[in-house]
């Protein structure tokens, strides 16, 4: 599942170096996207 924004983004990526499975799988799903361009907050 793609992020929505770029805290988002930032929250998953922080609970991924946690070590939470969820946010693992989500951040392997979205490698590689472009988050430069989505809004800050949605």
């Amino acid at each position: 599942m793609p992020s929505v924004s770029k805290a988002q983004n930032r929250f998953v990526h922080a609970k991924a170096s946690e070590g939470k499975k969820w946010a693992k799988k989500w951040v392997a799903h979205s490698h590689g996207q472009n988050v430069s361009k989505l809004p800050e907050k949605k």
